[in-house]
C-alpha cells in the first residue's frame, strides 16, 4: 500500500496519508463483522514523496528504466504545471535520490511505515 508520507507539505496529502492509515486500519478489524472476515493486512506500506522531500528515507527502489514514463506522466497534469516544473522535479528528486543511495541512476525513496503485517 502506497500512502504521501506523514510529513508532507501539503494539506491534502497529510489527510490522505491519515485517512489511508485509519482506513487500514477499519479494513483490518472486526469492527465490520456483518461485512465478513477483516481484511488480511498489507505486508508493506510505504510513504512516498510527492511535495516535500522525507527528511530520512528509509527505502530506495531504483527507477532508471522508469524515470521518462514518470516524467511523461506528470506532464499529463497541465493544471499543475501551470505553477511549476513538476515534471523536471520528478527527474531532478530522483535523480538527487540515487546519487545519496546507489551513486547514480534514478530512485525514489519511502518512508516504510509497515513491514511484513506490523502495525503501524
Amino acid at each position: 500500500m502506497y500512502l504521501p508520507h506523514r510529513d508532507d507539505g501539503d494539506v491534502e496529502h497529510r489527510a490522505v496519508h491519515r485517512l489511508g492509515l485509519e482506513s487500514l486500519w477499519m479494513a483490518e478489524s472486526d469492527f465490520f463483522e456483518e461485512a465478513g472476515p477483516p481484511a488480511p493486512p498489507p505486508s508493506l506500506v510505504l510513504g512516498y514523496e510527492v511535495w516535500a522531500p522525507l527528511g530520512e528515507a528509509q527505502y530506495t527502489e531504483d527507477v532508471t528504466d522508469q524515470i521518462e514514463l514518470k516524467v511523461e506522466a506528470m506532464r499529463c497534469y497541465r493544471s499543475q504545471l501551470r505553477h511549476a516544473a513538476w515534471d523536471e522535479a520528478v527527474r531532478g528528486l530522483a535523480s538527487y535520490r540515487a546519487v545519496t543511495s546507489a551513486g547514480h541512476g534514478h530512485s525514489e525513496a519511502f518512508e516504510v511505515i509497515r513491514m511484513a503485517g506490523a502495525r503501524p
